[in-house]
């Protein structure tokens, strides 16, 4: 059974539905003489709703949102959002046709904007594919900054990330030595921990973010595709799909661009604080490494760790303790 047709038409101004050549001031609106909607209205000023409450008595009721209705004599007269959802009957007619209009109106407005969308495609995929082509690059320099430091540290990093805790912290111990009762001496640990800082732009570690994107990018890029063969009349559950998934779009740039962004902020880090994540000395040399020539220091290995305790010791100076502690 075809679907009826259903007239959409969203007034904005009274007069011109004073203007309609069948409309009817204060033309009392039932479930009786009800036929079906003809338009929605939505005024910034109010109007008199006409749904007749008991007979010959109208409601009356200041409106700005409402419908548009014919009556079964042919004329047309108007009911209040308000009335038509509480007071005309939860099983009446108009509720339904009321169902039906407002379906048909977000069907239509959404086709047209996919209808906007297709007409800015070599516009919009072109960003997309520039989008890609930066990110691509991005996670390449992202991924060589990675492999300096190994495997290990991007495993902290990357959990730092996820739990959004980006801080730097060691535990920094003063000792002190003391004589007992007894005359052996002995000595006592103190510690606390201590914030070297924190590192920003961790989330260029999460590879599931790029891929994410990836993802919708293509999927974004398969529905412009798909909005070029829609057919002449597409059903709601279409257009609302691929409409959806169209919309994707703004936050396929929202995204994209904020990863771009991190990268001044996670190569802008403090080098050093990478030095202070894992305990073990081969990925501390490593990391010492990177920190060293990232402070404009050359050398290879041996030179690291010459950088790295003299880092230290200043540190240690500096917090006036006896030695610094990580996991």
């Amino acid at each position: 059974m075809a679907t009826p047709f259903i007239e959409i038409q969203t007034f904005t101004s009274p007069e011109e539905i004073w203007e309609l050549p069948t409309f009817t001031e204060e033309n009392p609106i039932n479930q009786v003489n009800y036929k079906r909607l003809i338009g929605d209205y939505n005024f910034n000023e109010e109007v008199r709703c006409c749904y007749e409450k008991q007979p010959g008595k109208l409601c009356r009721e200041p409106h700005k949102r409402g419908w548009v209705a014919e009556l079964s004599d042919g004329s047309v007269t108007i009911i209040g959002n308000h009335c038509a959802e509480d007071k005309f009957g939860a099983d009446s007619r108009l509720i339904a046709d009321r169902s039906q209009y407002n379906n048909e109106k977000r069907r239509r407005e959404r086709l047209s904007a996919i209808f906007l969308q297709v007409q800015e495609k070599p516009m919009r995929l072109g960003r997309i594919g520039q989008l890609r082509s930066q990110l691509k690059a991005l996670e390449g320099r992202v991924s060589e900054f990675a492999d300096e430091m190994g495997t290990a540290t991007v495993r902290i990093l990357q959990d730092m990330a996820q739990r959004g805790q980006p801080v730097v912290t060691v535990t920094a111990v003063r000792y002190r030595e003391y004589t007992d009762d007894e005359g052996r001496t002995k000595r006592e640990r103190s510690d606390f921990q201590q914030r070297l800082g924190a590192l920003a732009g961790l989330d260029l570690l999460r590879h599931s973010l790029f891929s994410s994107i990836y993802a919708v990018m293509s999927d974004v890029e398969r529905a412009h595709e798909e909005a070029d063969h829609l057919g002449e009349k597409p059903k709601a559950d279409e257009v609302n799909a691929l409409a959806s998934r169209l919309g994707q779009y703004d936050h396929v740039i929202r995204s994209s661009t904020q990863l771009l962004d991190l990268e001044e902020r996670l190569f802008g880090n403090d080098p050093l604080l990478l030095c202070f994540l894992i305990n073990d000395k081969v990925n501390r040399y490593r990391c010492a490494g990177v920190a060293m020539r990232k402070s404009g220091v050359k050398g290879g290995k041996e030179k690291a760790k010459t950088w790295l305790a003299e880092q230290e010791v200043a540190l240690k100076q500096k917090l006036g303790v006896d030695a610094i502690e990580m996991r």
